[in-house]
């Protein structure tokens, strides 16, 4: 959880450019945004990894437990910001200042990044299979 990626199609560019192949190619900011893309996961590295380092999570159902987790933390972030944003929008002009620092999580910006529409999310997950 927590990656980010970089989206790129797979086709011919006239160019040596990989940044070509970026599915932001040609795009004006102005007109367009340009995304960010996180990336998440859900399948095999419980199991076969995080098991063995003695790592949360060590099941799918920890998985979908900690996703939770972290976009409820971030959520709690997000709307903290958004009342520190407010607040400041209310200050008078004439040197007020809020009493306390922005709020700040750097382990929840790309979450913060997708509720705030900055960024799309790409999450892949492996189908369960039998071994008997």
């Amino acid at each position: 959880m927590g990656g980010e990626g970089y989206v790129i199609k797979m086709r011919n560019v006239s160019t040596l450019s990989v940044d070509d192949m970026g599915i932001n190619y040609d795009i004006n900011p102005s007109e367009e945004k340009e995304w960010r893309w996180l990336k998440m996961a859900c399948g095999e590295n419980p199991k076969k990894v995080y098991r063995y380092q003695n790592r949360m999570p060590t099941t799918r159902l920890g998985e979908g437990w900690l996703f939770r987790k972290e976009f409820q933390e971030a959520r709690n972030l997000f709307i903290k910001q958004n009342d520190w944003c407010d607040s400041a929008s209310k200050l008078s002009p004439n040197n007020e200042q809020l009493n306390s620092p922005f709020p700040e999580g750097l382990q929840y910006d790309g979450l913060i990044a997708l509720f705030r529409g900055d960024a799309k999310l790409n999450v892949h997950c492996y189908e369960v299979i039998s071994n008997g």
